[in-house]
């Protein structure tokens, strides 16, 4: 829903309830469609994941950085977080340092 019609949705609520549940760690198959619907957000409506950033950063971490999560997503789902890194780290480079990343 977030990726076809995210105006019908009251967006404020349903990023909050995605991030609030952020890393998941007990059923990692939801990790593909949760981090896909990030991605969507992220190029349409950034605005809505501010407030969330320093929250989603921390699992962007645990995703990336720790090799005892690595079976955790797919190894596409990684490389479009890592290249979301990347860019972040142009816009935020301090937040996205604090998170771990080099």
């Amino acid at each position: 829903m977030i990726a076809t019609n995210s105006s019908a949705l009251p967006l404020e609520q349903v990023v909050a309830a995605i991030v609030s549940v952020l890393p998941l760690r007990f059923d990692t198959l939801e990790n593909r469609p949760v981090y896909a619907a990030l991605f969507t957000l992220f190029r349409t409506q950034p605005q809505s994941l501010m407030p969330h950033i320093d929250h989603l950063l921390q699992a962007f971490a645990y995703v990336l950085l720790d090799a005892s999560n690595e079976s955790d997503t797919t190894s596409e789902t990684k490389a479009e977080l890592q290249a979301l890194v990347e860019h972040l780290k142009t816009e935020i480079p301090d937040k996205v340092a604090a998170a771990g990343f080099q």
